[in-house]
């Protein structure tokens, strides 16, 4: 679904299908992409809990080499040039690079296990990430011609999908140029009622909503109307 699709469902459920409407579509939007985050962390807390593919998002990254802080001989290493957006789920990020070493698995893995990797025979031409405490993804290998690496896309479950689709791509290192409203929803169906739900519940449980009594394509509230209590 995309993500218009799924502001349209919340817009039905709060009968808010008049041109008038005082809630906005962005404001709607803004509200799935935080329950998304949401629901998504509340079902990762289950017990044998696997979040499906359909979750993620794939971006594109640009690299740029850096020198190696952890090499004493003054090695180098390569860094995205981009901050990598917030990850729900570690355990599912896969890395391709998109130019060079086209077609081999970048290993992803933590901080502190990369500077032990590739040292014997069987692992010196793989290439390691990690990301770092400045958000930014880096990447190193026995193997010096990975420095002539210049872009990788990046598969993962992402705690904004805003953010996220600032780096959209279609796999070859073209950003993606569409509306983020008619962009794949990264949810998977089952638990879309769920997050329409938590929407409509906070659309509906505000003190306040505007009274607007002339059908006129225009919102014409002046000051908050205060919802009757009373029977």
């Amino acid at each position: 679904m995309t993500l218009r699709e799924i502001v349209f469902m919340c817009m039905d459920e709060t009968k808010l299908n008049s041109d008038d409407s005082f809630y906005t579509e962005d404001h709607i939007a803004f509200l799935i992409n935080k329950y998304r985050s949401f629901v998504l962390k509340k079902e990762l807390e289950k017990e044998n809990k696997t979040l499906s593919s359909a979750n993620s998002q794939t971006i594109c990254l640009d690299l740029i080499e850096v020198r190696d802080m952890d090499d004493i001989c003054g090695g180098t290493k390569l860094r995205t040039e981009q901050r990598i957006p917030s990850i729900v789920n570690e355990c599912k990020v896969s890395l391709y690079p998109i130019d060079y070493f086209e077609g081999d698995h970048i290993i992803y893995t933590t901080k502190e296990r990369m500077r032990y990797t590739g040292y014997n025979r069987w692992t010196k031409d793989l290439i390691y990430a990690s990301k770092g405490p400045d958000d930014y993804l880096y990447l190193t290998s026995s193997n010096p011609q990975f420095l002539y690496l210049e872009k990788l896309r990046m598969t993962a479950i992402f705690e904004d999908f805003e953010e996220a689709s600032q780096y959209a791509c279609d796999g070859s290192g073209e950003c993606s140029q569409c509306d983020k409203m008619d962009m794949k929803f990264p949810i998977e169906n089952a638990l879309v009622p769920m997050i329409v739900e938590f929407v409509v519940k906070e659309l509906l449980g505000v003190k306040y909503q505007p009274k607007d009594s002339i059908n006129n394509a225009t919102d014409n509230t002046v000051t908050p109307q205060p919802i009757s209590n009373s029977n």
